[in-house]
């Protein structure tokens, strides 16, 4: 990568979510820009020479002199999926399995993230290699996180066992009639011994679960082997020198400038528990069924000594519940193991606690041995030949999904109260998420066993699933699903629905946000606007100033993301615990007639009827849907689905839940400090005029929306160690329509908060407020941050704050202020409309590289003469 004279400060663009192309971010065309170095995944972008030589001050992709722009590209590492194929037949189908495990991972991710929204403990300092790891302050929460996480895996394994167990082996299978769509093949078990049946379809959920944790280690090879791995080590090792010469390092106290912040997490171990823990559950409800299933009348809890009878002491039924003793006694030990072993601050191998590890490493071993076991134990078994249904299929995923609601609610508890007002939902951040996460898990159940079901009863209303209606004319039975999924799914969509009603009452009211844009000096008159030169047909300032005021209102809208986000979390937690009390009374009292609308009198069944049906079949279209999205996708190309919200979550590492989606912050951190370290550093160099050439180099680090949360994350880790700090004196911070303060602070007050970055807190936005600018609140406040020179420092950098501005406009539906909401040395306005072009346009969140702001602060930053 030769580097010419001219060339003395290197601009580096960062892009957002959404996977901005490299050409965009540099804001030519695609032919004009070429590879510098990189693959799919992460790569550095540059124009070619000639496309910019032609270009003049204020022209779309001009470079002004002295700068070499390049654009770092991270999209692939969130979007890519696995080649499985190209477009064979082949390929496609497994795409679809790939896309359908990646939406089954959204849970997983989102209970990644509660990790990192509780109270945090501060940097932790380097205890010596042979240390063992211990997580300083928080470990209750820590632990009760990744339970969180491990109830959601159970979860998915419980809904696996029911489409296998339940559906599969004890009623399609047992009587393939019942399946009419599937009566082919569910016939050639027409002969097997129900045993040999419950051994068969035990594993799919064992294989079920191994295919998630599969995929997502795939993922984890394809971009978690990171660059600079071994960084906490070198700055170790650098540490030891600086402190043998007598220099007394400052070491910033910020999280993220924690050395091997960005290093994997070891959650290997976390991975088997994981996988043990699904073991141990298929275990514990395949060996029920061959016992109190098939040798009881039991069929619900409680009263066993009345419905056992003479089952005690016959030898097939102990052997079957001692199987189910071992799996509830291994499911225990996972449970204390996922809560004991700690993730959540970086690790080698070798300073592992131990213990934990040879728990977690053995359980598994010893779930497959059991397992095996019982899969042998099985095909002698016998039992019923008729159809019936799985015991256990509905208390268990009940059981689960409530005591991932109590670990949820405790969220509202995790950070102190002192600070509340700048974090997410007033510090119930960890709640709110949690519940998102356990109300997306429940509707997947709900809507795989009910999509499942009604395909497999044929002809027969979706309905009949819960009330086994049948038909005139068709000859019953019909297959059943356990009442907690529906009652889970008929919960959720009910939370939706009101969420819905909100929701519209938030977005329909008036906003404007004249007064901030007034106090900004933004346009708010058609005197503020001048009439476009380079325009052919220049529109009217009133033209301009009403789609301007559109756009704004627009903006405040779209801003109201986090009122909107702690609705949801209320009414779609509401929504879980609704259908689990139900499901409980109902598994209370087997008599109440909560699941057969036809037992009550007088008008209920008018009513419960068309709602049982209407629900039931809403669950099985969206279901239905939800499959064809995922196939058509795959059809298309090897793109992750839900490509965006991937972006958001999977930015900090996986410590929560270990089959969850890894970190791409993981690859790209790195190496957006890796470009920076090499351009400035003269390390290794021999020629005095390529050290003195080196020496005076500098670089302006420009993060667009995400990537300015990147941005902050690489300067962090250059931070992070005696060897690349000294660089950061030559870096200059550019961020541009970015959600540091207004999100990212407030979710992530110990990464990126006020004390972090050194900003004023920042209040949230009120959907209901008198006022019809939901930030008047936030505006409200006096300011108390006078940060002179406007430097990035704060406990990031403290001693090595960086100079940083920022652009903002109030069209920018996801671009804030960073530094406070009045006007500062950090923000900066950005011109809302595009003169650029041939047309003039109205911007938000894109396009701020065409502001003439930009190239100012640009020039500025990077200490060149203005043009």
């Amino acid at each position: 990568m030769g580097d010419a004279p001219e060339h003395p400060v290197l601009e580096l663009r960062v892009h957002g979510m959404n996977n901005t192309t490299p050409a965009a971010l540099l804001d030519l065309e695609s032919e004009d820009i070429r590879l510098v170095m990189g693959d799919k995944l992460g790569s550095f972008w540059r124009p070619k020479r000639k496309a910019v030589a032609k270009l003049e001050s204020g022209e779309q992709g001009y470079v002004p002199p002295g700068i070499r722009r390049e654009a770092y590209s991270w999209g692939g590492m969130v979007r890519t999926m696995p080649d499985l194929g190209g477009t064979s037949t082949g390929g496609i189908i497994a795409s679809v399995f790939a896309r359908i495990g990646y939406a089954l991972l959204l849970p997983f991710a989102l209970a990644n993230v509660v990790q990192w929204m509780r109270r945090l403990p501060p940097a932790p300092p380097e205890p010596a290699d042979d240390a063992p790891v211990t997580e300083r302050g928080g470990r209750t929460t820590a632990g009760l996180t990744r339970l969180f996480g491990l109830l959601l895996t159970l979860l998915l394994t419980s809904t696996a066992v029911t489409l296998a167990l339940d559906l599969g082996a004890a009623q399609c299978a047992a009587a393939a009639a019942l399946c009419g769509p599937a009566k082919d093949f569910f016939s050639m078990f027409a002969t097997w011994t129900a045993g040999q049946r419950l051994a068969l379809f035990a594993l799919v959920p064992v294989i079920a679960v191994a295919g998630i944790w599969a995929l997502s280690a795939l993922s984890r090879l394809r971009y978690d082997v990171l660059p600079g791995m071994g960084a906490h080590r070198a700055a170790r090792a650098g540490l030891a020198r600086d402190l043998a010469g007598g220099v007394a390092p400052a070491q910033p106290s910020a999280l993220l400038t924690s050395p091997g912040f960005w290093s994997n997490r070891v959650t290997r171990h976390l991975a088997h528990a994981h996988f043990a823990g699904a073991i141990f559950f298929t275990i514990a409800l395949t060996a029920g069924q061959a016992s109190f299933g098939w040798h009881t009348t039991c069929r619900g809890l409680g009263g066993f000594e009345h419905c056992i009878g003479a089952a005690w002491g016959r030898a097939d039924f102990d052997t079957a519940i001692g199987f189910a003793a071992l799996g509830c006694v291994g499911l225990a030990a996972v449970l204390v193991v996922a809560f004991v072993l700690p993730t959540t601050v970086p690790a080698t191998e070798e300073r592992l606690p131990r213990a934990a590890v040879r728990w977690a490493d053995g359980l598994l071993i010893g779930s497959a041995a059991v397992f095996a076991a019982l899969e042998i134990v099985l095909l002698f078994a016998t039992g019923p030949q008729s159809p019936g249904r799985l015991y256990g299929a509905g208390t268990a995923p009940l059981a689960i999904v409530s005591a991932a609601a109590l670990i949820a609610v405790s969220g509202v508890f995790w950070r102190p109260r002192a600070g509340r007002r700048a974090t997410l939902w007033l510090g119930c951040g960890p709640a709110g998420f949690m519940s998102f996460a356990l109300a997306v898990a429940a509707a997947m159940s709900a809507i795989v066993t009910t999509t499942v079901g009604d395909w497999l009863n044929g002809v027969l209303p979706a309905s009949a699933l819960a009330r086994g209606q049948v038909l005139a004319g068709v000859a019953p039975p019909t297959v059943y699903i356990s009442g907690s999924y529906i009652a889970l799914g008929f919960g959720v969509l009910v939370g939706t629905a009101i969420l819905a009603v909100i929701a519209a009452a938030m977005l329909v009211r008036p906003r404007t946000v004249d007064a901030r844009a007034k106090a900004w000096g933004a346009p708010t008159t058609v005197a503020d606007f001048p009439t476009p030169a380079r325009s052919v047909l220049p529109p009217s300032p009133g033209a301009l100033l009403s789609a301007i005021e559109s756009r704004r209102s627009l903006a405040a809208r779209v801003q109201l993301a986090e009122p909107l986000g702690a609705t949801a979390a209320l009414t779609l937690g509401l929504g879980v615990a609704g259908g689990v009390v139900w499901s409980w009374v109902t598994y209370a009292h087997p008599g109440a007639p909560l699941w057969d609308p036809a037992r009550i009198g007088g008008g209920w069944p008018s009513i419960l009827h068309p709602l049982l049906d209407v629900g039931m079949l809403a669950l099985a279209w969206i279901g239905l849907a939800l499959l064809a999205l995922l196939v058509a996708g795959a059809s298309s190309g090897a793109v992750r689905p839900i490509a965006v919200v991937w972006d958001v979550v999977c930015y900090l590492p996986r410590t929560g839940h270990p089959f969850g989606p890894p970190a791409y912050a993981e690859r790209a951190v790195p190496e957006i400090a890796g470009r920076l370290f090499e351009w400035l550093d003269a390390g290794g160099e021999t020629d005095p005029d390529r050290i003195h050439l080196i020496e005076h180099r500098r670089a302006v680090l420009v993060g667009h929306s995400m990537g300015a949360v990147l941005s902050v994350s690489a300067l962090a880790l250059l931070a992070s160690s005696p060897q690349t700090r000294p660089v950061l004196q030559r870096i200059s911070l550019l961020t541009i329509g970015v959600q540091l303060r207004a999100f990212f602070g407030r979710m992530f007050p110990e990464l990126h908060g006020p004390e972090v970055l050194g900003t004023e807190p920042s209040r949230a936005p009120r959907a209901f407020a008198a006022d019809s600018d939901p930030w008047s609140v936030d505006f409200a406040q006096t300011g108390l941050v006078d940060r002179a020179g406007g430097r990035l420092s704060g406990t990031l950098l403290a001693g090595y704050g960086v100079p940083w501005r920022s652009l903002w406009r109030p069209t920018d539906i996801l671009g804030f202020v960073v530094d406070g909401p009045h006007p500062n040395s950090v923000d900066v306005l950005a011109d809302e409309l595009d003169l650029t072009g041939y047309m003039v346009a109205v911007d938000g969140h894109r396009v701020y590289y065409r502001a003439p702001q930009f190239q100012a602060e640009l020039l500025a930053l990077a200490e060149l003469p203005p043009e």
